[in-house]
This record gives structure tokens, C-alpha cells and sequence, in this order.
């Protein structure tokens, strides 16, 4: 095949300008905690004690969205003073609202919004009980 002189700068050309161009790629840090329901009655491992270290862990990463699993309320309360930067989206698994663990979502607000939020969950009834099971939450956002 004959490459022709003219074709031979065009390519040349498309070349430069795709190298010269600038490239932005995106960073996005994500990760997952499993923050441990918040036991009164526990020793040694209170909610109170593990907070700030969890909180430290999440600035030093510096994630952008983080998952939790078995946070209560006032945890992700307590998360949310803490790191004034994120918003959260997840419900409760008792009342599919604000009672019992949470699979919370939480994400920079500074770099994403919320366009968008669904739940899902396998609950099952036992015999003569309320209903048991799990509830997880998904997030829709963009930067």
C-alpha cells in the first residue's frame, strides 16, 4: 500500500494533537466498613471507643464513597459531625426507615450528587415472629 505524503501528515498530525491534549482521568476511592452495631452492653469494644479511630480511617483515605453495614442511627449520626464533607443514603432494617441496622452509603457531597437512590432486601417471616432479615441500599451519583 502507497501512503501518500498528504495522508502521511494527517496521521502525524492526529497523533501530536492527541498527545499534546490533555487527559483527566477520574480518581474516585471507594471502600467498605462493617461498623459493628452499637452494644451497650458490650465491654471493651464500645462504639464510643472504636468511633474516632473509624473516623480517623475514613479522612485518611480519603474516600469518596464508603459502604457501612450494621450502623445504627446515632453511628451515622455520629459519622455524619464528624465528616461534614459526606452525605449518606440507607434505611433501617426494622422499620425500613429509621429503626435497626443500617447498609448506609456514604458519599462526598463535594464531589458527587444524589441523583438517584433504591432499596432492596430479602426479608423473610418466621413463625409467630416480625419479619428478620437484611436490607441494602444502592446509590445513584454523579461527580
Amino acid at each position: 500500500m502507497k501512503i501518500l505524503p498528504g495522508s502521511f501528515k494527517s496521521i502525524f498530525l492526529v497523533f501530536l494533537i492527541a498527545g499534546v491534549l490533555p487527559v483527566k482521568a477520574q480518581h474516585i476511592i471507594i471502600g467498605s466498613y462493617n461498623l459493628r452495631y452499637d452494644n451497650k452492653n458490650e465491654v471493651g469494644n464500645l462504639w464510643q471507643d472504636r468511633f474516632s479511630v473509624i473516623s480517623s480511617l475514613i479522612q485518611f483515605h480519603q474516600f469518596n464513597i464508603l459502604g457501612t453495614e450494621e450502623g445504627f442511627r446515632n453511628q451515622l449520626d455520629d459519622l455524619n459531625k464528624a465528616l461534614p464533607e459526606f452525605d449518606r443514603y440507607g434505611i433501617g432494617r426494622d422499620d425500613g426507615s429509621a429503626v435497626g441496622e443500617h447498609s448506609a452509603i456514604f458519599f462526598n457531597k463535594n464531589k458527587f450528587s444524589l441523583v438517584e437512590k433504591r432499596d432492596f432486601g430479602y426479608l423473610k417471616r418466621r413463625k409467630n415472629q416480625a419479619r428478620v432479615g437484611m436490607q441494602r441500599s444502592i446509590v445513584f451519583a454523579v461527580g
